[in-house]
């Protein structure tokens, strides 16, 4: 009697537990692995464009457990191929949902491995010009650390490459602490200069587009407010975004860089330059004078630059030649 008890609980419990892995009425189990190979399709597409590994790790779980189903099926055993399919379908599910979060974190990491880049470069230039070993070594420091971020980064790992990127962040902004201490006051109201007159000129320039002025501008009032709250290295972030954007709204409205302008950057240097020498030499500052060698240095380079007709390069050069020109004038004060 008990026996046939627990026979018939038995029995009881497997006709309850029959609909949870049926298909849905009407819907054959032939059919609803059918939708599942869709399914694993459409999630494919998503994490191939992705690169996420484990997106494409989750997915390939996903297709062997597909060929399960299929493989169930043919063997007449319909409820183990619908079970199957049904893990398959939530595995490829959840696998496209990890190629749709990776490909956001893939774009942060883009952008902030490109901006970057380009603040090391203009750091490292400035560390070797000011031969600042401090610096240099904070530079150093971040930089192996990027190398590791960018391998994340190509391997498709952009969430770790987020992850191993802030502390190289946070060894470049030791690195511009280092660099600006003291004088940065003075070069920082260089650069919200050079950016102020950028946008003035955006402004000035017929069929520039607005949206990129004002944000030029929002940028620009940004540098502004860090720099009166002696936030150096945030306001050297904020006021060359401004000069990035008023550069495409600029080009927006078709100005181009030409030779001619180049040239008269850097005979204004000159005329400055003539000026400044006498100063050095009646200072009779060493270290001042060195500077001033550096600077004429990068002068002759831009020169040699337009020469080339390489002035995008050429006009960084007259830029750097300028902000040394200024750090020696104010040391022969």
């Amino acid at each position: 009697m008990r026996r046939s008890i627990a026979l018939v609980g038995s029995l009881l419990l497997l006709l309850a537990a029959t609909p949870a892995v049926q298909a849905q009425p009407g819907e054959s189990v032939e059919d609803y692995i059918a939708r599942t190979g869709e399914i694993l399709a459409w999630s494919a597409d998503l994490v191939n464009e992705s690169e996420s590994v484990t997106a494409r790790r989750v997915l390939t779980e996903a297709q062997g457990l597909h060929q399960q189903s299929i493989q169930h099926q043919h063997g007449g055993r319909p409820r183990l191929a619908l079970t199957a399919s049904r893990r398959a379908r939530s595995a490829a599910q959840h696998a496209a949902q990890l190629a749709r979060e990776a490909r956001g974190h893939e774009e942060r990491a883009r952008v902030r491995l490109d901006r970057y880049r380009e603040f090391h470069d203009q750091l490292l230039d400035r560390a070797r010009e000011a031969n600042d070993q401090l610096a240099m070594r904070f530079i150093d420091e971040s930089e192996q650390q990027a190398i590791r971020a960018r391998d994340q980064f190509r391997q498709g790992n952009f969430e770790m490459s987020l992850n191993l990127l802030a502390p190289a962040e946070g060894l470049l902004a030791r690195a511009a602490r280092v660099l600006f201490a003291g004088g940065g006051a003075s070069r920082l109201e260089r650069e919200l200069a050079r950016a102020e007159t950028l946008i003035e000129r955006a402004e000035a320039a017929e069929g520039a587009q607005p949206d990129l002025v004002q944000s030029a501008r929002e940028a620009l009032a940004r540098a502004h407010q860090l720099a009166a709250e002696g936030q150096i290295v945030r306001a050297l972030q904020s006021s060359r975004l401004a000069v990035r954007l008023a550069a495409q709204a600029a080009a927006a409205a078709g100005e181009t860089l030409d030779a001619d302008a180049v040239t008269t950057q850097i005979a204004r240097w000159d005329e400055r330059q003539a000026d400044v020498a006498e100063a050095v030499a009646a200072s009779g500052s060493r270290e001042a004078a060195q500077i001033l060698a550096r600077a004429r240095h990068h002068r002759e380079q831009s020169q040699r630059l337009v020469t080339a007709n390489e002035l995008e390069p050429a006009l960084r050069q007259i830029k750097a030649a300028f902000d040394l020109l200024n750090e020696a004038s104010e040391l022969a004060r």
